[in-house]
């Protein structure tokens, strides 16, 4: 496939190329940007330049670079790197001018509107990896806004419809640390299966499941594979930033405390095939067996505890472990027997 991917970069560089003219100079949201678009559905009766375009973009553009180096193409490796490198420049730089420009504190849907779309921000997050080189405020921003609009619609019965795109904004919310939100979020949507016993979603989840309209395609497979990037998310996921290896940071802390504790086979990430089993091993202890192929990657292993409690200490391996918080454990070991040590639940 290699000689396709080729291409496929060379066009990517052709539509940029368009908004590197002399015009965008003085127009700095819209330079280096690819051409406005209609991908992004949302934008369908008027095409615009969408950041959801371009975050695909980058993330093509950085598969294609990384593929390049796996491929010994030492020549295409370091022009694709300098290629995503300017165009990842170029992207933020215009995500900054539009929100000046539009006066505003969250990350834009499209440079025209500087509308809210934190659906569409989402994949920004994830496939697109870029939390860290992300404006950090203006993306915390964006996912309070859309708490606050979750919060209300939940609060009001007469909310009419909505799109399970939004389980996108699950991952994004475990990959800010804020687990028990798309805990929340998750069990919302669960409701919108229709009909319960197909375990799917339409394109269109109406309040009143008689409503006679639109549905869209159903089972929808792109929400389906939202759905299956977010349940991916709560047992594992790759932070690009640092190359780290996160384990276990949407776990609910009922699943780790329950009889049967929470066991993972076979789950393939990008530094090998993890295994792990969660269980409690006493009243304040929680014991997890790492297993697999897995390679240390550069970033380590962050193993999230799922636990509402802070951990008090760490062992790994029989040792005492030092890198860890009251919430995560850093581990340069693998395979791993770890051990982590909670205050005792004070008597009622």
């Amino acid at each position: 496939m290699w000689p396709y991917v080729v291409k496929a970069v060379g066009y990517m560089d052709f539509l940029r190329q368009q908004r590197l003219t002399t015009p965008y100079l003085t127009n700095r949201a819209y330079f280096g940007l690819v051409p406005e678009s209609i991908s992004h559905e949302g934008y369908a009766s008027k095409p615009r330049h969408s950041y959801w375009d371009n975050f695909f973009v980058l993330r093509g553009l950085k598969d294609a670079a990384a593929m390049a180096v796996i491929l010994g193409e030492e020549v295409q490796a370091e022009q694709f790197a300098a290629f995503r490198d300017a165009f990842r420049k170029d992207l933020y730089a215009s995500i900054d001018e539009t929100m000046r420009l539009r006066g505003i504190d969250f990350i834009p849907g499209s440079v025209e509107l500087g509308d809210f779309d934190a659906t569409s921000t989402t994949v920004a997050v994830d496939p697109g990896g870029e939390l860290g080189w992300l404006p950090q405020p203006a993306l915390n921003r964006t996912f309070e806004r859309y708490d606050d609009f979750f919060r209300q619609r939940r609060a009001n019965d007469r909310w009419v419809a909505y799109t399970p795109y939004e389980w996108r904004v699950v991952g994004a919310m475990i990959r800010l640390g804020l687990r028990d939100r798309a805990l929340e979020y998750m069990k919302f949507l669960f409701e919108g299966q229709r009909p319960p016993t197909w375990n799917h979603w339409a394109e269109v989840v109406w309040r009143d499941p008689k409503t006679p309209r639109l549905i869209g395609d159903m089972p929808h497979t792109w929400v389906g594979s939202d759905f299956i990037r977010a349940v991916r998310s709560l047992f594992v996921y790759e932070r690009e930033i640092d190359q780290a290896l996160v384990i276990g940071a949407g776990i609910p802390a009922a699943w780790a405390e329950s009889a049967e504790g929470v066991t993972v086979r076979r789950l393939p990430t990008w530094h090998g095939t993890l295994n792990y089993r969660m269980a409690m091993s006493g009243p304040d202890t929680l014991w997890v067996r790492l297993s697999g192929d897995v390679t240390v990657p550069p970033g380590r292993i962050i193993l999230h505890s799922p636990l509402d409690r802070p951990l008090q200490a760490v062992t790994v391996n029989g040792r005492p472990l030092m890198t860890f918080t009251t919430a995560a454990a850093t581990l340069d070991q693998f395979p791993a027997e770890v051990e982590m040590h909670y205050a005792p639940v004070p008597a009622l």
